[in-house]
């Protein structure tokens, strides 16, 4: 039984980590996609922000929506103020004065992101919905790069390529920076294959006409793209659509953002896919179950090894058990090592964040399995 468990988690780990995404890129180097279209179709599109307290950078977020090379006459921009005490809707009533295509929404009081955006589609004209956050800046092109794989029927949903103004700044970024490289690249290769379900909150765009509303806990990056594959349109991820934003610079930062997204993405994807999608798509389940599921239980399969591996030592005491616990204690050990701001070690930094994220993981997952996910939350700029 102790070795089954052992067996088991490793190869969980292993798959995970390893043979899924050599796996997708084994495959998607052979298989072909449709060139992309040389000028964009113009749809009317619109971009809608949730805010909670950004009277300091709305103002700047809407001229930046603005300064994009799409044509701003069928740009609406749609702001729900969730709640905010500051002069955030102040700010926005003097643009929208000036211009009508920008509309403020006022809750007074907070309910979030889910019940802003289910707000905001509401009132939406556009027949491409834009979803992105107030700290987000867009490349002056996103909006034409996102909205061009409409043009092909097939597609409902994109999303862009999410870059960090503060990548390089402390081992915290870096680090963060090194996994999402590793994402964006799972993403595309997935996409090759017509089987990416994933999103990225501050820069995706869908069809209005396929939204449905979001449940409280959760969100468009990971129910909307559930919602569009089950109603069998494809998921584009767009590489060269950039998005700049922030990433967590603290340790807490980060834990407190790892916790939050997995407990909304666990709860949220399980009850939205449900049994018939993995009735209906069984090739998407198993993508979910790898791409995601996978990496939220990796904390899970860590203890598992190690608990296990721990056990068949005691019992055999052989050779091969103690290189085991020397691999995972040495492994650890960088990682408590990384944590350190005078280290110097190449490898520590990164496997510090490795450990941080999945301790984020581990907490996640427990609070769905107490029923305590959280339907709203504190920017990070805002703490």
């Amino acid at each position: 039984m102790t070795s089954t468990i052992f067996i088991t988690c490793s190869f969980l780990l292993v798959y995970t980590w390893l043979i899924y995404p050599l796996l997708v890129f084994i495959a998607s180097r052979n298989t072909r996609i449709a060139p992309a279209p040389l000028l964009a179709p113009e749809f009317n599109v619109t971009v809608l922000i949730s805010a909670l307290n950004e009277e300091r950078v709305i103002a700047n977020r809407i001229r930046n929506i603005y300064q994009s090379d799409y044509p701003g006459e069928l740009i609406e921009i749609i702001v729900i103020s969730d709640g905010s005490t500051d002069g955030t809707t102040e700010q926005v009533n003097l643009i929208a004065d000036s211009n009508s295509a920008v509309v403020l929404i006022e809750n007074t009081q907070r309910s979030g992101r889910a019940a802003a955006h289910n707000l905001g589609v509401s009132r939406a004209t556009g027949d491409i919905l834009i979803f992105t956050d107030a700290a987000t800046d867009f490349s002056t092109d996103l909006i034409r790069k996102l909205i061009a794989p409409f043009s092909n029927p097939l597609v409902g949903f994109t999303s862009g390529s999410l870059e960090y103004r503060n990548s390089n700044q402390t081992d915290i970024t870096k680090s963060a920076g090194l996994y999402w490289r590793f994402e964006k690249s799972l993403r595309q290769w997935e996409t090759r294959l017509g089987l990416n379900l994933f999103g990225s909150g501050a820069c995706c765009a869908m069809r209005k006409s396929l939204f449905k509303p979001i449940p409280a806990t959760g969100d468009v990056d990971f129910t909307s793209p559930l919602d569009v594959a089950l109603c069998g349109f494809q998921c584009v991820h767009v590489d060269d659509a950039i998005a700049t934003d922030e990433y967590p610079e603290t340790p807490e930062d980060e834990l407190r953002a790892r916790v939050r997204m997995t407990a909304k993405n666990f709860h949220g994807t399980l009850s939205r896919w449900g049994w018939q999608g993995i009735r209906k798509f069984p090739l998407l389940t198993l993508v979910l179950l790898s791409h995601k599921y996978g990496r939220w239980l990796t904390p899970f399969f860590m203890i598992g090894v190690a608990l296990s591996s721990l056990a068949l030592l005691v019992q055999s005491g052989g050779i091969f058990w103690w290189l085991i616990i020397c691999l995972q204690s040495s492994f650890y050990g960088l990682g408590f090592i990384g944590s350190r701001k005078s280290c110097n070690i190449a490898l520590a930094p990164s496997i510090y964040s490795f450990l941080l994220s999945n301790y984020g993981f581990f907490k996640g997952v427990v609070k769905v399995l107490t029923g305590n996910v959280e339907s709203s939350y504190t920017p990070m700029n805002q703490r």
